[in-house]
């Protein structure tokens, strides 16, 4: 039989574990959107400091349009250690809102809004 101090120690240990991976997660620092009308589409710049590609990034991209999911992006990687872009074809209309959200692998996200004036190369 396992002693209930052993029983506590081992609870206690496994909550430390959980917090101190929690706490080496972190969200996406910054993001940027542009609407590019020449080529219908929105590039998205992402701000996400990391060590290592592989095992922290940016896991998920969701793009809204005017309130309404459009497309969820799944990624195992990212192509840099801390920003990049990546272009996603969206049109927009004059008036039309654009919403991301980032989401990071281990915990985390950042979402921006951009609403589309009808100009050209306008950024939130």
């Amino acid at each position: 039989m396992v002693s209930r101090s052993f029983q506590y120690a081992s609870l206690a240990l496994l909550a430390l574990i959980v917090v101190c991976g929690q706490a080496s997660a972190h969200s996406p620092s910054d993001m940027n959107l542009i609407w590019d009308p020449d080529s219908i589409s929105v590039l998205v710049t992402i701000t996400h400091h990391v060590s290592d590609l592989s095992s922290h990034y940016i896991s998920e991209i969701e793009l809204w349009k005017n309130g309404e999911i459009v497309e969820t992006l799944r990624y195992s990687s990212q192509p840099s250690p801390d920003s990049f872009t990546y272009r996603y074809h969206l049109p927009l209309d004059a008036g039309d809102t654009a919403t991301v959200i980032a989401r990071c692998n281990i915990g985390g996200e950042i979402t921006r809004e951009y609403r589309n004036s009808g100009k050209t190369g306008s950024d939130i």
